[in-house]
């Protein structure tokens, strides 16, 4: 199956050497986050979310002979971005502050905030990404897997816990319902132009910021790997995807997370970024950095 996706991807995508050329676009998705097409690249799940077929693309995509693979992913990136604008929206910190201190004490987000509103993670982590993508209790209630008022329950357990989070997104809703548009870290205006979709707003200073993170990052990091053999080679959403000589890997991939985790002023909760290679492909991850031989 394996051999089959790489030829279909070979016949339809790569160059006479065998290297595949994605679109990359930025003016596609509404919160400005690149897309990909022909072929479309960023839909790659990971590993622990147990899709088997793009698991397989992953395994396909391998690194040229003599090199290897670092991937650097931000950690829960929207949701840590998520808090970091609640703290700045609050009035009263306390809440928002507790989840901080778990998240920055080790704790996941979606752990954390399950801890604190005394849920199961997974439900913590469901209603998280419904927060933010602007998810009705309707669509929460069937991802739950549970009745209207249950799932209602589960949301506003979380919103007592930190009701900073429901201030921040009350906040940029009314905003884009007045202004007819909201602004993100970076300065870049999100147009509301009718009311009756503000409701979209927060997933769009989130995800929309997030999206200019990894383009300020990328844009800093092209600088900074002139020098060198590694190069940018992927970006998969919140994952950029660097191929090179082990020999460089101890020196160039340090000085790369540094670029990503300081692109972001935070002022409550900093982005950080795991680090994994493979010398086998996409799928075939070992955490940390390349002991520098190849393999």
């Amino acid at each position: 199956a394996v051999e089959r996706l790489a030829k279909e991807l070979d016949h339809h995508a790569a160059d006479p050497e065998g290297v595949i050329h994605a679109n990359f676009n930025q003016h596609v998705a509404a919160t400005g986050r690149f897309s990909s097409s022909e072929p479309n690249l960023q839909n790659l799940t990971k590993t622990e979310d147990d899709d088997p077929r793009e698991f397989l693309v992953r395994r396909a995509i391998v690194p040229r002979p003599g090199n290897v693979f670092h991937m650097l992913d931000f950690d829960q990136m929207e949701f840590r971005l998520m808090l970091d604008y609640a703290a700045r929206f609050a009035h009263d910190k306390d809440g928002v502050l507790q989840l901080i201190a778990k998240v920055l004490g080790g704790l996941d987000v979606h752990a954390a905030t399950g801890e604190l509103a005394g849920i199961p993670r997974r439900s913590a982590k469901t209603v998280n990404f419904l927060t933010i993508y602007g998810g009705g209790v309707t669509l929460l209630a069937e991802r739950l897997g549970v009745s209207e008022t249950e799932a209602r329950a589960t949301q506003d357990s979380i919103f007592r816990a930190a009701p900073e989070i429901r201030v921040f997104i009350r906040r940029v809703i009314d905003a884009a319902e007045k202004r007819g548009h909201v602004v993100n870290w970076f300065g870049r205006r999100c147009l509301f132009p009718d009311a009756n979709f503000a409701y979209r707003a927060p997933n769009h200073v989130i995800q929309g910021g997030c999206a200019d993170v990894v383009k300020v990052a990328m844009n800093r990091i092209d600088d900074y790997l002139h020098a060198f053999q590694t190069k940018l080679v992927l970006m998969i959403h919140d994952e950029l995807v660097f191929e090179g000589p082990a020999s460089e890997a101890a020196e160039v991939i340090p000085h790369v997370k540094e670029i990503m985790e300081k692109c972001y002023p935070a002022k409550f909760v900093p982005l950080t970024c795991g680090v994994d290679h493979s010398f086998k492909s996409l799928a075939d991850k070992v955490e940390g950095i390349a002991n520098g031989r190849a393999s």
